[in-house]
Order: structure tokens, then C-alpha cells, then sequence
């Protein structure tokens, strides 16, 4: 049996491991918050260097603790503000074709896949989540396009391109400008026949501009689809409104100067074909 002296001395050192363990977690849960506040601290300042900061800043507090959900979405929606800026957000170009060139694609085969697994595992954690929504829709979307418009419909992704964007309509109609109206739209705009429809992608770009008038992007692809269905008056009032006003401080941010720059173009070839 122990002395009363070996039990004492066992005690002071289980007392003392046990000090250094609460040390420990209140250092670790220092310097987990003091990540997550660089990393927020990076992103409100935009642009894309602070947002690659940002992500190295999140992705080494998951090593913290990789359990947890908030920083899940935070790293996926760094990743998705990265992609964002390196390929305009895969808008739909004045021509009516997408982005999804090989540069592109290796961007979002690079980095979708780790967005679209962390964004799922935060929207699986709570799913009624607006931010969770958005960013495992927007981390799809790359996804998606990373394989090219046919290849992605022959794999299955347009029908959850499809569910992402009506459960953002449903749940959130005004969120991120409307974004879920513009996702629609924008599949029934680019998409092949017999999938594409003139009419259904209008009716989303119109619904998007009165939920979110201010925002430049719902402007832009009322523009873009009266160009497309050369109504002319209609794309030239939305094309200037593009170019006059700023964007929002939305995710279209990330991509203003791309939108201007293709109105300019419509206007340009509008201004050419009426000579």
C-alpha cells in the first residue's frame, strides 16, 4: 500500500498536470480566436491577397480544431471569394458563353472541391444557415463548372445546381442580391436545349432586379438577356446604370470592374449594329 507520503506527492502532480492541462486549452483557445480574428479582420478588407491570407489564417485554426463548423464555412468561404476573384465569379460574358476556360477550370479544380467538402459539412451542422446556404451553393457552382457545361449535365450536377439555388429562393429571396434568382436564371440562360428557356432566365434576372435593384449584377443580366434578345432600349438603360453606379458590398464586389467592362462591350456592338 502507499505511505501517506507517496499519495501526497501523487496528488500534487496529478493537481499539477492537471493545471498545465487548463493552461494548455486556454492558450489553444487564445490563439484559436485570435486566428479567427486576423482571418475576419483580412476579409472585410477584400482583395484577393488578404483573402489568400485569410484562408492560410483559417485553415491553420481548423488544425485547432477541426471539429468545428464555424471555421468550416469561414475557410470554405474563403476559398470561395478566391475563386471568385480569379474568375469573375463565372458570370455569364456579353458573348452569352461562360468562363470556364482551362485556366479557370484548374482554378476550381484546385481549390472546389475542399470548399464544396467543408461548406457541406456546416450546412449539415445547421441547414438552416443562410451563410452555409450561399457558400455551399457558390463552392457547387465551381465545382460544377469545373467540368464544363455538357460534361457537368451528363454528370448529374445541374439538377443540384437547380436545388441549391430554389432552396435559396425559398429560404432567402433577398440574400446576396438575390443570388438564388441569378443562379436560375443563369442556368436556364447558358444551358443546352432543351433545358435552356429565353423566358424562364428573364423571368429570374427580373425578379432578381426588383428583390435587389441596387445591386449591379441583377442589372447586368437584365441587360445581358434583353441584349441577347436584341431588345436593345431595354440592355442600353441597364448597361449605363451598370457602368454610373457602384457595386454593392455583396459578393458582386469581387467582380464589378468584369461586369463593367462587358457592358461596355455591349454597348459598343449595340452602338455598331445600329450604324
Amino acid at each position: 500500500m502507499f505511505s501517506k507520503t507517496c499519495l501526497l506527492i501523487l496528488f500534487i502532480l496529478l493537481v499539477s498536470v492537471f493545471k498545465q492541462t487548463l493552461v494548455n486549452a486556454n492558450e489553444s483557445a487564445d490563439t484559436l480566436q485570435s486566428l479567427i480574428r486576423e482571418g475576419n479582420a483580412l476579409m472585410i478588407k477584400r482583395q484577393l491577397l488578404n483573402y489568400e491570407q485569410a484562408l492560410k489564417t483559417y485553415q491553420k485554426a481548423l488544425t485547432l480544431e477541426p471539429g468545428n463548423s464555424d471555421l468550416m464555412l469561414m475557410t470554405a468561404d474563403a476559398l470561395n471569394h478566391i475563386m471568385r476573384v480569379k474568375t469573375n465569379g463565372n458570370i455569364i460574358c456579353i458573348n452569352g458563353g461562360t468562363q470556364d476556360n482551362n485556366e479557370n477550370k484548374a482554378v476550381w479544380a484546385k481549390l472546389a472541391p475542399e470548399a464544396l467538402r467543408l461548406s457541406e459539412k456546416a450546412v449539415k451542422a445547421n441547414r438552416s444557415d443562410k451563410k452555409a446556404l450561399l457558400t455551399y451553393a457558390e463552392s457547387y457552382l465551381y465545382l460544377s463548372s469545373s467540368f464544363g457545361i455538357l460534361k457537368a449535365i451528363f454528370k448529374g450536377a445541374a439538377e443540384q445546381y437547380k436545388t441549391n439555388a430554389n432552396a435559396l429562393i425559398t429560404k432567402y429571396p433577398k440574400a446576396d442580391d438575390a443570388l438564388g434568382d441569378i443562379y436560375m436564371g443563369a442556368f436556364y440562360a447558358i444551358a443546352p436545349w432543351p433545358l435552356s428557356s429565353r423566358k424562364k432566365a428573364r423571368k429570374h434576372f427580373e425578379n432578381a432586379l426588383k428583390l435587389a435593384p441596387e445591386s449591379i449584377r441583377s442589372h447586368y443580366y437584365v441587360g445581358l438577356q434583353a441584349f441577347i434578345d436584341n431588345e436593345y432600349n431595354t440592355a442600353k438603360k441597364e448597361f449605363y446604370f451598370v457602368i454610373d453606379n457602384p457595386c454593392t458590398q455583396n459578393s458582386e464586389y469581387d467582380y464589378c470592374s468584369f461586369m463593367k467592362k462587358e457592358a461596355k462591350k455591349g454597348l459598343s456592338k449595340m452602338d455598331k449594329t445600329s450604324r
